[in-house]
């Protein structure tokens, strides 16, 4: 039997046990969608990876870790091309083929679905459904902070642009990156004058870059500097919401010097215009803006985010 016969036999099954009613259905579509998940091909069941979910999800199902790997995986492909729901309902079908011991039999896997299902429920607006799957993680404890991350990422996320609570934002990702070894500010009557030093020893830096130097920048790639970096741009929207320039600017100056010392990220070009901005607003220095400006589009090539329409704070 040739690889068409048996694609052909596939659909023709799935066509029959999607078209069942009653009780009976469940149970065939469940033997069917075990059948293909055991028998496709790894790159056979990547590309047939909903129908075969779909199939075992809607199935007389136990309590089996290996399907709920399944949904997770489901999930993931589901939030890469934009379908959240599909997404959030694979993610929260995985958790429920878990068992109760699950923190301790499948805790990876449980963690990575809860964090899923979190992530989804926020961007689809569920405000208080993520935050009661990131809270159960969260006062489950005994996670180090690189795991939990995800999940204080989606909180820093909610609080900043969803509940619009500024400084409680800020105080937040302060405290993340304490949790991250990153200290931010020396102490709060001090921000001014470090935010002024700061700015000007980066813009002596950056004043310095040619073009051989952006272009041996390179990408960041540490998960720990990658997760300060995102940190570092949500406490610098929140506090330029919050009429904290200096902290903003902090921010700013941070994720530049970052750049320059681990690659370039997401944040990066951002944090290169942002500081043209300021030697507009402060130096009336266009020349030395523009430039700048420059670099910032150079940089956010770099980093593989290409976006053009970023509102520069």
């Amino acid at each position: 039997m040739d690889g068409s016969t048996i694609r052909w036999v596939h659909d023709k099954l799935q066509e029959a046990a999607l078209g069942f009613r009653g009780d009976v259905s469940a149970s065939i579509k469940f033997d069917i969608g075990t059948t293909l998940y055991y028998r496709l091909r790894p790159k056979e069941l990547e590309d047939d990876l909903f129908n075969v979910a779909d199939l075992i999800n809607n199935g007389n199902l136990r309590r089996r870790p290996d399907f709920a790997t399944m949904n997770m995986k489901a999930a993931e492909k589901a939030r890469c091309i934009s379908a959240f729901e599909s997404a959030r309902n694979y993610a929260i079908h995985g958790l429920r083929l878990l068992s109760d011991k699950r923190w301790v039999d499948n805790r990876p896997l449980t963690l990575r679905l809860y964090t899923l299902a979190a992530e989804m429920e926020m961007i689809l607006g569920n405000v208080e459904m993520a935050a009661k799957y990131r809270e159960d993680i969260l006062n489950y404890g005994n996670f180090s902070i690189m795991e939990t991350l995800p999940l204080k990422l989606s909180k820093a996320k909610s609080l900043s642009e969803v509940a619009l609570k500024f400084e409680e934002a800020v105080a937040y990702g302060l405290a993340v990156l304490k949790e991250l070894g990153c200290k931010l500010v020396l102490s709060k009557s001090l921000v001014p004058a470090q935010a002024i030093v700061k700015l000007m020893l980066v813009l002596s830096k950056v004043k310095k870059l040619d073009a051989h130097s952006i272009a041996s920048i390179g990408t960041m790639s540490d998960p720990k500097e990658k997760a300060i970096a995102s940190i570092l741009a949500y406490i610098k929207y929140a506090s330029y919401n919050n009429g904290n320039i200096y902290l903003h600017t902090i921010c700013c100056c941070k994720l530049i010097e970052m750049t320059l010392k681990y690659g370039s990220n997401e944040f990066s070009g951002i944090a290169f215009g942002t500081l043209g901005s300021t030697v507009v607003l402060v130096q009336q220095d266009y020349e030395t803006a523009l430039r700048i400006f420059e670099l910032a589009s150079r940089v956010q090539e770099m980093s593989g985010n290409t976006r053009t329409s970023e509102y520069l704070y």
